[in-house]
Formats: C-alpha cells, structure tokens, sequence
C-alpha cells in the first residue's frame, strides 16, 4: 500500500459531536491524507462514531495515560510521510491540505508549520518562530507538520508534562539545527479550546487577580518551574 502524504492524528475522550466535526474536516480534504483517531476507551458513544466511518478512519479506543501517549499511539499507527495533531473539536480550513501539499520538502527532518486561528479569543495565532523568541511563545501543534523522521531523532512526547508536551515537543526541533523549519503564510486549523489543556495554560497566566486560590498557584508554580527548566536545557 502506498505511503500516504499525510496524516492527521486526533486524541479523545468523551468528545461526542466534537469528533465529527474534526473527523469531517479532515475527510473533506482534497489530499492524500489518512485519518487516525486514539480514542481514550470512551464511554459516551464515541466508539459507535468511530465504527460508522468504517474504513475511512483508522482508530483505536482503549485506555491510555493522557493526551500525549494517545499521540505518542497515533504516531506508531500512522503511514503517513508528514504527521500533524488535531484536537477533537479542532477543524482544518477547506481545502488547505491541497494548499500545503506542494510546500512540504521531499526531505527527512522537514518541520512545516503554519498559523490557527483560536476561536475562543477571536483572532489568529502564529508567526515565523526562532529558536530564541520560542521562549516566549508556542506554535500550535494543529499547524505543525513534523517529517516523520522528526521523531526518530528527538524522541516521542514526554509524558512527563501533562498539558505543555507539545511546547517540549517544539523546543526540542528547534534546539536540532539537522531539523529544517519551513513557515507557509496560511490559517491551517480552527482551535476550539476548552479542553483540560486550555484550562491549565489559563493558569500560566496572570493569575495575580482576586479569585485565584493557593493551591491555583501551586499548579501554576509548578508547571512554570518545568517549563522553565525544560526552555534552560533546550535552549539555553
């Protein structure tokens, strides 16, 4: 079987409706692309959901350890040349795969990333990162498409970060001079938000306003100290 061009990675649980949509978007795709779906072992009728795209999806629902080793799942199941994570609930723009396509390299250790557009906040997110101005910001994972390859050299995403893997993920590709970063001016995905990540980086914000309780800034005080060691052994 040939080698797909693409494929689209989508952790979940208990996502119902919100699947669909991302699993729409992504069949509606005029692209050689392969759907993957690891789903959680949802109780909700998310398996009924998965079984009725029949051989249009390749899935799996059984337990797992978090978001991060349902992707880390995705990436041993998936073909494709080029791998890129959606959220349930997050949805590529039409036709877009189509528009990306042609700028992928044909090259081992290719990172091609593009913007999203967060509809929470109402506004785009995304721009031509460097290794240093990563220190202060993220590139959304549903715009990266990592060369599969990628993984070989930097490893899986660490479970050791429930919620901020995937900045890991990208300190790590950038840290790697071999990995070539390719930036392609175009709005890849609607971010929904909401979910338990979207909650904990609310706060790694400034949570210095009333209604914030201790043990808030515990969990903030602790994610930002592995953050911050992870951005000093990554970065420097």
């Amino acid at each position: 079987m040939p080698q797909p061009l693409l494929s689209i990675i989508t952790p979940s649980y208990n996502s119902g409706d919100k699947l669909a949509r991302t699993i729409d978007s992504v069949l509606t795709q005029d692209a050689d692309v392969e759907m993957i779906v690891v789903d959680g072992g949802s109780t909700d009728g998310t398996r009924a959901l998965l079984e009725s795209y029949r051989e249009r999806v390749r899935w799996v629902s059984e337990p797992d350890k978090g978001i991060y080793d349902a992707m880390n799942k995705g990436i041993g199941l998936s073909r494709g040349r080029y791998l890129n994570f959606q959220g349930a609930g997050d949805t590529l723009r039409p036709g877009v795969l189509a528009k990306l396509a042609p700028q992928m390299p044909d090259k081992p250790l290719s990172f091609v990333y593009g913007r999203v557009y967060l509809t929470e906040a109402h506004h785009e997110h995304g721009e031509p990162f460097t290794r240093m101005t990563l220190r202060n910001g993220n590139i959304p994972h549903q715009g990266i498409f990592y060369e599969r390859t990628i993984f070989d050299l930097v490893g899986l995403y660490s479970l050791e970060y429930r919620t901020a893997s995937d900045y890991v993920m990208a300190l790590k590709c950038y840290r790697e001079d071999r990995i070539v970063k390719t930036y392609v001016d175009i709005v890849v995905a609607d971010f929904e938000g909401g979910g338990e990540k979207d909650v904990v980086l609310k706060l790694l914000g400034d949570l210095t306003g009333a209604g914030v309780d201790i043990d808030e800034l515990r969990i903030r005080e602790a994610l930002k100290r592995k953050l911050v060691e992870a951005r000093r052994q990554l970065i420097g």
